[in-house]
């Protein structure tokens, strides 16, 4: 009992609610069962795992759309202000050189 709340209250932390704690609390009491009832911590284990799997399936399945996380550029960037260019503000600037080019020749 004490290892179940236990469970339940690291699992209530990053952003999760009542609720996920709840059922963690209530998984932890089963995944200790499962422990006494085998005496193999590979049960458990397993059924954490096939749990978490199917949490991250039900998630993928309600949230379809892809991650639109892009990292920021490195310190690669010429100067400070090109760093802070957006992508259609650099494409603008290449189209420009481009165009200065041809006036050129």
């Amino acid at each position: 009992l004490i290892a179940a709340l236990t469970f339940g209250v690291l699992h209530n932390s990053g952003g999760r609610n009542l609720a996920s704690a709840t059922f963690a609390t209530v998984a932890g009491g089963f995944y200790g069962a499962a422990f006494l009832l085998t005496s193999n911590l590979l049960v458990p284990m397993g059924a954490h795992s096939l749990s978490n799997l199917f949490s991250a399936l039900l998630w993928l399945n309600a949230h379809p759309e892809p991650t639109k996380y892009v990292r920021p550029p490195k310190a690669a960037a010429a100067s400070e202000n090109e760093a802070s260019l957006s992508q259609s503000e650099i494409g603008n600037q290449e189209n420009k050189s481009k165009n200065d080019l041809k006036k050129k020749s």
